[in-house]
């Protein structure tokens, strides 16, 4: 299993990092529901559930990076916390990964418009078993990632062309934000010092999605 190369003074706050992000993630969820109920759009539901799943990866991996960086060391020997941390990454990344791709999944096919389970069933088989039967999980998620973030931001972009408003511009930026944080993330796996900038680029596009919603939201 691959590995993100953290600088070791970042660790600890890079668990901070994934709890605001799970907390973003959840509130933007939340939001998109609630505007969902007001306006029965499909695309509000998918986009709601989308984050939902996003924010459950986050939760996984707050959780996991805690036991892994403060409560290890307390239980057991070094010896074993080596032998024990190991696998905990690999459930830890597996876990982020497949939840993560999740929602990517949801929002790609938010963005084509249709009603066919059928599409969204091959979306999510075609993204998500490479992820699990490979060993470069993270590799693999990030370049489908790409891939995935390059349509959604497209969508985005032909959404701001024609409204031209705050709104659909944070949303853009926002994707493109998350776009560019992925590049950074899979240099990190190789460059340590790309992660903090991979983690950077995030905490803007939620940030980005979460007002954009919370100006919606004032409308209705």
């Amino acid at each position: 299993m691959d590995g993100y190369i953290i600088p070791t003074g970042f660790i600890r706050f890079d668990v901070i990092f994934s709890l605001a992000f799970a907390i973003v993630t959840a509130l933007v969820s939340a939001y998109a529901y609630r505007l969902y109920k007001l306006t029965s759009q499909k695309g509000l539901a998918l986009f709601s559930g989308a984050f939902l799943s996003i924010s459950v990866a986050y939760i996984i991996q707050t959780i996991f990076n805690f036991i892994i960086r403060y409560r290890i060391g307390e239980l057991i020997s070094r010896l074993a916390r080596r032998e024990a941390v190991f696998p905990l990454k690999i459930l830890s990344a597996y876990f982020y990964t497949i939840f993560f791709a999740i929602g990517l999944v949801l929002l790609t096919y938010m963005t084509l418009k249709t009603n066919k389970t059928r599409i969204l069933a091959l979306l999510l088989g075609v993204v998500i078993l490479p992820i699990i039967i490979t060993q470069q999980a993270l590799r693999i998620f990030h370049i489908t990632a790409l891939v995935l973030l390059l349509f959604i931001s497209y969508f985005y972009y032909t959404n701001y062309t024609k409204h031209k408003n705050l709104q659909s511009l944070l949303i853009l930026l926002a994707f493109i934000f998350l776009f560019m944080s992925n590049i950074q993330f899979a240099i990190s796996l190789r460059q340590r010092l790309f992660f903090i900038a991979a983690r950077s680029l995030e905490l803007v596009a939620y940030s980005c999605i979460l007002i954009s919603l919370g100006l919606i939201n004032k409308k209705k």
